[in-house]
């Protein structure tokens, strides 16, 4: 995970993270590095795709501004137990 937001309904704002190149582990996203969706609530984790961009695209860019115009929910992806966590 390279970044996180609370969903909040019509405009919600995402920060990602690119790779710190000072460290030996990959920690962030890589210059056009896909990024992909996902939200998660109470029970269940769902996979979402942006179908079209007013601004930008999927693919990282340091100090890069995207901004989604259209977005395609697809099904459920996975069912959470009480025990699991997300890191």
């Amino acid at each position: 995970m390279v970044g996180s937001a609370i969903y909040s309904s019509p405009v919600t704002v995402l920060t990602v993270w690119g790779d710190d190149a000072t460290t030996t582990s990959k920690d962030g996203m890589l210059v056009s590095e896909s990024v992909s969706f996902k939200v998660w609530n109470t029970n269940e984790v769902s996979d979402f795709t942006v179908a079209k961009w007013i601004e930008g695209s999927s693919s990282y860019q340091v100090d890069g501004i995207s901004v989604a115009s259209t977005i395609e929910t697809n099904n459920v992806m996975t069912e959470l137990n009480a025990s699991e966590s997300i890191g």
